[in-house]
């Protein structure tokens, strides 16, 4: 009776460890979220604790505000965020990929991370099979683009 016990326990235990394992997730989503969600509004200012102090400068409110505008032409208004991986990059950094719908498209961010766990860089693609292109330089593409057409 007690072998029969543990071994339907152990199936139990398996099988609770594989249903939670596919549900994967991320310490570090409210932060994310928060990023996505500021990154939208056009100012990464109010995620300023979160930054790396070599980060900030990179990402004035223009340039924030020029990829906000890409993001909502290209997919619209955020509507979800989930976890999709994360791996060691260099230097004990880490990167995150996340998987974002928007009211027209689905995307992808990387977010990666430094060893102190301060953002390092947001970057974006439609696919994966598409090079990331970093919020920066999507920023500062829009805000070429934008000056140009006004003059």
């Amino acid at each position: 009776m007690r072998r029969g016990l543990r071994g339907a326990m152990g199936v139990l235990l398996l099988g609770t460890v594989l249903v939670a394992g596919c549900g994967r997730t991320d310490t570090r989503e409210p932060v994310v979220r928060d990023i996505i969600n500021s990154v939208y509004a056009g100012s990464l200012t109010p995620m300023e604790a979160e930054l790396d102090p070599r980060y900030k400068p990179a990402m004035p409110d223009f340039v924030t505000a020029g990829t906000s505008a890409v993001l909502h032409q290209r997919y619209g208004a955020f509507k979800s965020l989930k976890f999709l991986s994360s791996k060691g990059i260099h230097l004990g950094a880490t990167q995150t990929v996340w998987a974002v719908t928007g009211e027209r498209a689905e995307f992808q961010m990387s977010v990666n991370f430094t060893r102190e766990g301060r953002v390092v860089d947001i970057a974006f693609r439609s696919s994966p099979t598409e090079e990331w292109l970093t919020a920066m330089e999507m920023g500062v593409d829009y805000v070429k683009e934008h000056r140009q057409r006004q003059r």
